[in-house]
């Protein structure tokens, strides 16, 4: 047998060795090849009832898709645990009720299961629309009202009253119901309503009903009887519960009265008031008059004294004690309480705020005070677009709890297609531990605007309080205002130095191109709208007035002023007008970065930013020394989130400082759309210019953060 050569046989073990590899080889090549086709991954299993199709049947009055939108829970059903015969029985009983709310009083459906399918068999029968109504026995209420009250089972579904009103005997049964209610309430307790009683046309297209009204005896309060401790003379017990006791008598009312009085006690400090009302409508006498005893309990009088504070993790014990301590040794007051509980709220400091009076053995309350604190540290960026300022990016770190006093600071970052911005704020809301807020601001900033560019540097001070007081004035005057606090009045101070870099703007128009000036100034604000990034009803009144110098000696007094209106329409629909002026009085003319300007997304628009009023040669505006504004808006509900807006804006600019222009307004009325954001409304708006002049434009378009006004 022939010997192999060694050089062979070493060739068969690399061979060899070369095949056991292999498989692994082959298995990581299939890992990292990129070429390599992955195996489909297995589709998402179907819902269940995906593949049934729903058939419609025997329906002429009434497309697929309202039909659908009748039976959607039901088909939602369906589609996630598949077609079974409650399911199918539950499409059919919500179908028949739409055709029935809709007038079809005989509309009957039945339903058949067939192999992945469901098919709804519709019998209509004959529309029925509501003819007329014919109401008597009403006497405490006028017919137009009782008819109002009756429908509105039917007009709250259709969001108004429909062109052939439809019989719906559902309806009609419930705003019987709805009646009766309404008479309860103003005190006729023994009221009923007979019917409704129906009468059909020959065809049965068209239903006349009847009711009768039964309105029974009015009850209304006796002169209330007192028992037990009243701590105050009685005329002056009864007094307070003057409005309370010409109401009708009912069991709401009733409970009214334990509560108002039970008020009445607590605002004079006693803590412990009981208040038990009695009166039973089976004692009233002939005239409907119910026996009323009072119980009354008033109990000592009580003051905070002391505190318990927990839960502060980074916030001093002592700076909680601080906020606090205005109520010491102070007779107790619920809306003092509610008052600082909600100032503290308002800080951003805290999660969740409770401050708890506890009754003490030597009638004090020790205020047990829960809290839960807030992160204080955050970074944020926004980011936007306007019609002016072009895309805008901004960045913001902040503190609001330095030293674990409170006190607030940052840096603010902002950058635009105009302007690249720095500030540092420092803010202190409790200035010397009382409710005056300091606030400091640094800043540089560099802008370009239309027809020149500038920078400039700066510090401003400001201290700013709340009027406390100012609840009283609405209660004189017989006003609810919607915060408590809303009358804000502020000083402030500031020195800034600014530049003109670069103008394409003619000199004599620009004034002065480098300059120092030191402002001093006050405001004063009363908001009483129910919201300030998003108002809706409410109104604002606000003004300014600060004096301004120079470097040069030279200085000019300005002055504005601002109110707004909103007011809520039915149909979701709002209404806002507002009045703005400015003057500035001064002896020669301020430098251009001090004028107003008028033009843009919340002054007139009709025209782009700054573009209404005085112009140099070349186009450029130069501003003026005073201007009037007025703008009218309404807006409307479009879908969900989505509104569309009416507005109308006039405004003038003069160069004349001493007076606000009451003649050349300029004037913008255009259209609008709104999207709600938690900051306000993204806006678009496109104003168009009723009296254009040689070589304006027919308007503008503008796209904005926040209401116009």
């Amino acid at each position: 047998m022939p010997r192999l050569a060694p050089s062979f046989l070493r060739n068969i073990r690399w061979f060899l060795l070369v095949c056991a590899a292999l498989p692994g080889s082959l298995a990581v090549a299939s890992w990292w090849n990129p070429w390599e086709k992955k195996p489909a991954s297995p589709p998402k299993a179907a819902l269940l009832g995906e593949g049934v199709r729903i058939r419609f049947s025997g329906a002429k009055s009434f497309s697929e898709k309202r039909m659908r939108q009748a039976i959607e829970e039901p088909l939602r059903q369906i589609r996630t645990e598949g077609l079974t015969r409650a399911n199918a029985d539950d499409a059919a009983y919500y179908l028949s009720a739409f055709f029935q709310d809709q007038g079809f009083a005989s509309a009957e459906v039945q339903w058949e299961i067939r192999p992945q399918e469901l098919r709804l068999n519709i019998r209509e029968g004959t529309a029925c629309r509501l003819r007329s109504v014919q109401v008597s026995g009403n006497r405490a209420l006028s017919t137009p009202e009782v008819l109002a009250i009756l429908k509105s089972p039917t007009t709250d579904r259709f969001q108004g009253e429909p062109p052939n009103f439809p019989f719906v005997m559902d309806d009609l049964q419930r705003g019987c119901g709805r009646v009766v209610d309404w008479y309860q309430a103003e005190g006729f307790l023994n009221a009923d309503v007979e019917g409704p009683e129906v009468r059909f046309s020959k065809d049965s297209t068209e239903a006349e009903v009847s009711i009768e009204i039964r309105e029974g005896q009015r009850y209304f309060f006796g002169q209330p009887q007192f028992e037990g401790d009243l701590a105050y003379p009685r005329a002056t017990v009864q007094e307070a519960l003057a409005s309370q006791l010409r109401a009708p008598y009912t069991a709401a009312n009733l409970a009214g009265i334990e509560s108002a009085l039970r008020e009445f006690y607590t605002r004079r400090a006693h803590f412990e008031a009981s208040v038990e009302a009695l009166a039973d409508p089976a004692e009233a006498d002939a005239q409907g008059k119910v026996p009323l005893l009072i119980r009354v309990k008033a109990g000592p009088t009580y003051q905070f004294q002391g505190m318990q504070v927990q839960g502060l993790t980074r916030l001093r014990t002592e700076w909680m004690r601080a906020r606090l301590l205005s109520l010491e040794n102070q007779p107790y007051s619920p809306e003092s309480l509610e008052a600082k509980t909600r100032r503290l709220m308002a800080s951003g400091l805290f999660e969740s705020l409770e401050i708890r009076p506890e009754p003490q053995p030597n009638r004090t309350l020790r205020l047990q005070v829960n809290a839960r604190e807030a992160k204080a540290r955050e970074l944020g960026f926004s980011t936007g677009y306007g019609s002016y300022e072009g895309f805008m990016l901004g960045t913001r770190a902040w503190d609001r709890n330095l030293f674990g006093r409170g006190v607030q600071g940052g840096v603010d970052l902002s950058f635009s297609q105009r302007s690249i911005s720095v500030e540092g704020i420092f803010s202190n809301p409790w200035l010397f531990e009382t409710q005056t807020q300091f606030v400091t601001r640094v800043f540089i900033r560099n802008r370009i605007e239309l027809g020149y560019d500038k920078r400039e540097a700066g510090i401003r001070g400001e201290l700013s309080r709340r009027i406390e007081t100012s609840r009283r004035l609405f209660d004189w005057l017989h006003l609810s205002p919607f915060t408590q606090n809303p009358l804000q009045v502020g000083v402030y101070g500031q020195t800034r130095t600014v530049e003109i870099t670069a103008s394409d703007i003619a000199p004599k128009y620009l004034g002065k191109t480098a300059y120092q000036i030191a402002t001093v100034g006050v405001s004063a604000t009363l908001d009483e709208r129910d919201n300030a990034l998003n108002p809706t009803r409410g109104w604002l009144l606000a003004g300014l007035l600060d004096t301004n110098t120079l470097e040069n000696g030279n200085s000019f007094l300005r002055t504005s002023g601002r109110v707004g209106w909103h007011y809520p329409l039915p149909g979701g629909i709002g209404f806002a007008v507002s009045g703005r002026f400015g003057l500035l009085s001064q002896q020669s003319s301020p430098p251009i970065d001090e004028r107003f300007f008028l033009g843009g997304p919340t002054t007139v628009r009709s025209f782009r930013e700054r573009k209404l009023g005085i112009r140099d040669s070349q186009g450029f505006p130069i501003g003026g020394s005073a201007y009037t504004l007025a703008n009218v808006e309404t807006d409307f509900p479009l879908w969900q989130s989505l509104r569309g807006a009416l507005f109308f804006d006039a405004g003038s600019l003069a160069e004349d400082g001493e007076r606000a222009p009451v003649s050349h307004f300029r004037k913008a009325v255009g259209v609008g759309l709104r999207y709600a954001l938690p900051v306000g409304p993204l806006r678009l708006d496109l104003g168009f210019n009723p009296d254009r002049k040689p070589n304006e434009s027919w308007g503008a378009a503008h796209v904005s953060f926040g209401f116009a006004f």
